[in-house]
């Protein structure tokens, strides 16, 4: 669970930071100020591997994340320039590899989290545009697909 604080872009707030502690689903709702998501599966490469996927393996299995699917996923985020990103399938490392981005690092603040069963240690990561919304609080709720 992530509450978000929209910072408020209409001519007609006075005060350019106030708005409601609403999920930003339900704040878009109530304030006429819009703004741009985007979700990506990242295809974790322990993933990519064991089920032989290949847009994120090489012909040899072997995962292509840091000589070409890192690069491509940093410029598809950037040129996108999208206000909020839900990335899945990505593990710290990944997040670490993306953050060396100065593009990245300049633009976006993140959070992530690790789903504590899953093989890959693999989870899920929101990227949001910095000045335009505010981490206020975050908590994990892990999602069990198969009964563990």
């Amino acid at each position: 669970l992530v509450l978000w604080k929209q910072c408020c872009q209409s001519k007609s707030c006075s005060d350019s930071t106030s708005t409601s502690l609403l999920p930003a689903a339900a704040a878009a709702t109530l304030n006429p100020t819009s703004f741009t998501i985007g979700t990506y599966n990242l295809l974790h490469p322990t993933y990519a591997m064991k089920y032989h996927q290949h847009n994120g393996t090489y012909r040899t299995n072997q995962s292509n994340w840091s000589t070409f699917r890192q690069h491509a996923i940093i410029s598809l985020l950037t040129s996108c320039s999208l206000d909020v990103y839900f990335l899945q399938e990505v593990d710290t490392n990944q997040i670490h590899d993306m953050f060396c981005s100065d593009k990245l690092k300049q633009d976006y603040d993140v959070i992530h989290y690790t789903h504590p069963k899953r093989e890959a240690r693999d989870g899920v990561a929101i990227l949001w545009k910095k000045g335009r919304f505010e981490l206020l609080e975050s908590e994990m709720v892990p999602f069990y697909a198969k009964q563990e």
